[in-house]
């Protein structure tokens, strides 16, 4: 039969006529159309609002899409099914007898086993809502006899019902204990691995269920840093910072009597660019192995959120080359990184055989470098990176960096399992940041104007009044001697006094450790940073919350004249 105009259409580039659907690498996956009529008597019908709509998925990029046709089937309209439900590898999907969608996902990698591979149902509920369960425990590894305090907290029923807590512990497919409370404490005395199962139910009957899992009979390790007194918020450039790693295991014994051996400690020190946000990556670091550079982290998880999977593995040739064999093909190439950025976001064919790589023009280019360099990285050793449990590092800001990124130091250690109970891990995690800090960074604002800057080193605050404030949460005071603090002139204001910054510690109330003389607003006439105001701080060590209030005792509105830049941490 003569070909026929598709009812719409998207390159690997990003889609102009349909810009929902986004751009990459693109496999269409055709869905059902929704009839109510095609079911006989459903126990969940999806709502009449999806009569007639066809929904659609695309195996690389993940989304589901309702598309609204007329009474001849032509286009009309799109929009996201379920925005918020991440997919890997949707593959096909179906309606059920039930009423509900069934959706198969294939996982990222082609042509082999996926771990991730599911089969999901999607219910609709036209009705009481089932409860929102949370579940968590105190410890979810320890020695026996092992005590754990299971919590149901964060457990809501949009319809405001009573709820019904069930508690059931198992092990093997056995129920050994049941508590009917929220918030039950557990003894466990023998070594294995349990599964503590909370179900939660309504006044209607609905119910969810959720688990944790706790594993007896092996106390986890205790991993830390020692920084020999040095400031453990702030890195000083070119100031060397002592260090050891301290481990502890119950079974194993400890590093420090030379009962587990150094070279079963990972230890490693990078630069994170403040393009990163280190307190949202923190807990993910903490999880990774530091045989894995920083970059390596970054580059996988941007990975796991791309269409790279799709196309390509770390060892193996799939629809692409693997990741080992570019960066063996690039080794030593001095102009590869760009190359390859360029390759990336503009794609291209003929390196690699016939297949063309995708244009990614939606990913950012600092995002594109880092997953390159980390390409190019695995032709490297890793482990000639890792630094000894006891030494020393000198903060050298990588070249073309940005100073306001943070050198992040990772220890972890695997015990050796114990009886019936697996191995377990443990790792510590110090952020060091630079001693200048932009006030847009702060994590405290009252009665303050942020005048928000693309740089955040020419951002601003202006008091509205005294006893105005911004605060910084958790901050190591250990060496600090004074504060800097860059003022920023107000035309108008030149030569008048602004008053003076208190510098308070644990509430904007809380203990004075120091102040500023009285700042005078001046401009600086070769146009770069004014003169810093500078206040000696009283001897103060350990790590605290510390607030800057802005005070004028002659005028509650003369502080309005005063502009605050940066504030710099001083340890001489």
């Amino acid at each position: 039969p003569p070909a026929q105009p598709a009812l719409l259409w998207y390159p690997q580039s990003q889609a102009v006529d349909f810009p929902l659907l986004g751009s990459g690498s693109n496999s269409a996956v055709g869905g059902p159309v929704y009839h109510r009529s095609d079911f006989d008597n459903p126990e969940r019908p999806f709502p009449a609002y999806y009569e007639g709509k066809w929904l659609i998925t695309d195996w690389t990029r993940g989304w589901i899409m309702a598309i609204t046709m007329d009474e001849n089937g032509a286009y009309q309209s799109m929009e996201p099914f379920l925005p918020d439900l991440k997919l890997k590898g949707p593959i096909d999907l179906a309606f059920g007898p039930d009423g509900d969608l069934y959706l198969l996902e294939y996982g990222r990698g082609p042509y082999r086993r996926n771990p991730e591979s599911q089969l999901v149902r999607i219910e609709y509920n036209a009705g009481n809502r089932k409860p929102v369960v949370q579940v968590s425990a105190d410890k979810t590894a320890g020695a026996v006899p092992l005590h754990v305090q299971l919590s149901a907290a964060g457990t809501k029923d949009y319809d405001h019902d009573a709820l019904r807590y069930e508690w059931k512990i198992t092990s093997e497919g056995n129920t050994l204990q049941t508590y009917q409370e929220p918030h039950p404490v557990v003894k466990f005395e023998e070594p294995g691995i349990y599964q503590a199962t909370l179900t939660v139910s309504d006044a209607e009957g609905a119910e969810n269920s959720e688990t944790v899992e706790i594993i007896v009979g092996n106390e986890p390790p205790v991993v830390s840093f020692d920084l020999k007194g040095a400031n453990e918020t702030f890195f000083f450039p070119d100031q060397t910072i002592q260090y050891s790693v301290l481990v502890t295991d119950e079974e194993d014994g400890s590093l420090g009597h030379q009962e587990i051996s150094p070279a079963q400690v990972g230890v490693r020190v990078d630069y994170l660019s403040a393009a990163y946000d280190a307190k949202e990556m923190a807990p993910g670091l903490r999880e990774a192995d530091p045989l894995l550079s920083l970059q390596s982290v970054l580059a996988n998880q941007l990975i796991d959120n791309s269409d790279c999977k799709s196309c390509h593995s770390v060892d193996t040739k799939s629809i692409g080359p693997a990741y080992q064999a570019v960066a063996g093909k690039y080794k030593g190439k001095t102009d590869a990184t760009e190359y390859l950025i360029g390759k990336i976001i503009a794609g291209g064919s003929g390196v690699w055989g016939e297949m063309a790589m995708p244009a990614h023009p939606a990913i950012s280019k600092s995002d594109v470098r880092t997953i390159v360099q980390y390409v190019l990285s695995l032709d490297e050793n890793n482990k000639e990176h890792l630094l000894p449990v006891t030494g020393s590092f000198t903060p050298e800001i990588p070249a073309g960096e940005n100073e306001q990124g943070k050198f992040i130091l990772r220890a972890s250690y695997t015990d050796q399992g114990h009886q019936d109970a697996p191995a377990q891990s443990a790792s510590d995690l110090i952020i060091l940041r630079n001693q200048v800090v932009p006030v847009s960074g702060a994590d405290i604002f009252k009665e303050l104007v942020l005048n928000h800057q693309i740089d955040p080193n020419r951002s601003t605050v202006t008091p509205k009044n005294s006893g105005s404030y911004l605060g910084f949460e958790k901050i190591d005071l250990t060496g600090i001697r004074q504060i800097g603090f860059a003022t920023a002139a107000i035309p108008e204001a030149r030569g008048t006094c602004g008053g003076i910054i208190e510098i308070r510690v644990d509430t904007p109330t809380g203990t004075l450790i120091g102040q500023t003389p009285p700042v005078m607003l001046t401009s600086d006439a070769s146009g770069g940073q004014p003169p810093q105001v500078q206040a000696a701080l009283a001897s103060i060590s350990g790590e605290h919350d510390i607030y800057f209030v802005f005070v004028n005792k002659e005028s509650a509105h003369a502080v309005d004249q005063m502009q605050l830049r940066n504030i710099k941490f001083i340890n001489q």
